[in-house]
């Protein structure tokens, strides 16, 4: 019979290695043979068992940019002895970064800072090698040829972009040199305005030959300006721009930049706790997409992106008009989402037609 500290230590390494093999159903199990720690504390991230959950119940209607998106968090939480000292010192860059003036200070703690800090996600991953190594070493060839283009992103360079122009389906941005850029409406824009700028790595996604299009391997940094330019003048600099620009809004706490509120999700850009707050104050789906427009069309998107949509959605008894309704708003709202709720209604659709 294994002791208590070696059950625990058995299920997250069956977990870690059924994640690697792409084996969704396998990491589910482990994780529910051991769901708390030896002091009764949850034991497995809350964003982890989304992620699997979302896999196991959209799986076939989800793009293969979810894929590589669940590459990025496995790469990220990877417990290789290879990976440690880069996860450390993505750990300690995020922490300087946030001790510079101008930043939201908050928790400090590593565990804070793994789960939702832009600046270890990203130095960990991309300057400093987390996610090549990963793919190289950690997971299974065949989820790797799963994902959309991944050993691509891992080298995509850090950009500088200003929102121009939204639509129910794609954003539309511009760098400093007026270059324009489209990436896939997950929800990035929500809470950044027209004519605002943002950090953060543009990935390709879809079939090769280009053109393909693209999106954020995750949720962009809305910053000031100056840094902005700064960046786009010399990006491999970014942390060291980013650090030094903070000191720039110190005496501004409105433009302070929140590098800590990130999630990470494999479907959508918006922070997790957004659009159920919103639908909430404006009392239902509809009424939220009549007062905010595209924002409140893609807080709809990550709502109908969570686990158990699927079943929620399909206990629904649609007349013929709502059914019209619905079918009409699926056509408006990216993937996955656009198809999440057109299969929640088919045998609805197929009885009507």
């Amino acid at each position: 019979m294994r002791s208590p500290d070696s059950r625990y230590l058995h299920a997250m390494f069956a977990a870690d290695a059924a994640e690697e093999r792409g084996n969704v159903a396998a990491a589910l199990r482990a994780i529910a043979s051991v769901p708390d720690d030896w002091r009764g504390r949850r034991l497995w991230r809350p964003a982890r068992i989304e992620r699997l959950l979302q896999l196991e119940e959209f799986g076939p209607l989800l793009p293969r940019w979810a894929t590589s998106r669940w590459l990025l968090a496995q790469a990220h939480h990877h417990r290789g002895r290879d990976q440690r000292g880069r996860l450390g010192r993505a750990v300690a860059t995020a922490r300087a970064v946030r001790r510079a003036p101008g930043v939201h200070h908050a928790h400090l703690d590593e565990d804070q800072i793994l789960d939702h800090d832009w600046v270890c996600w990203q130095t960990h991953l991309y300057d400093y090698g987390g996610l090549d190594r990963f793919l190289r070493y950690g997971a299974s060839p065949e989820l790797v040829a799963a994902a959309d283009r991944v050993r691509q992103w891992g080298h995509a360079p850090m950009r500088a972009l200003q929102l121009v122009e939204l639509e129910p389906k794609l954003l539309h941005w511009r760098d400093p040199s007026e270059e324009r850029v489209r990436t896939i409406n997950l929800g990035a824009a929500v809470l950044v305005d027209k004519g605002e700028w943002v950090l953060g790595r543009v990935v390709p996604i879809g079939d090769d030959p280009t053109p393909c299009e693209a999106m954020f391997e995750s949720a962009p940094l809305l910053v000031p300006e100056p840094v902005a330019r700064a960046v786009a003048d010399d990006p491999p600099r970014w942390v060291e721009i980013l650090e030094r620009g903070c000191a720039q809004v110190v005496d501004d706490p409105d433009r302070h930049i929140r590098t800590e509120l990130f999630d990470f999700s494999l479907l959508s850009d918006i922070p997790w706790v957004l659009p159920g707050l919103l639908v909430e104050k404006y009392g239902g789906a509809t009424a939220l997409i009549e007062h905010l427009g595209l924002d409140g069309l893609a807080c709809v998107a990550a709502l109908l992106v969570r686990p158990g949509m699927s079943v929620a959605l399909g206990r629904q008894s649609l007349d013929s008009q709502e059914l019209r309704a619905t079918m009409h708003l699926a056509e408006l709202l990216p993937e996955p989402a656009a198809s999440i709720l057109r299969h929640a209604h088919r045998s609805q659709r197929e009885e009507v037609s």
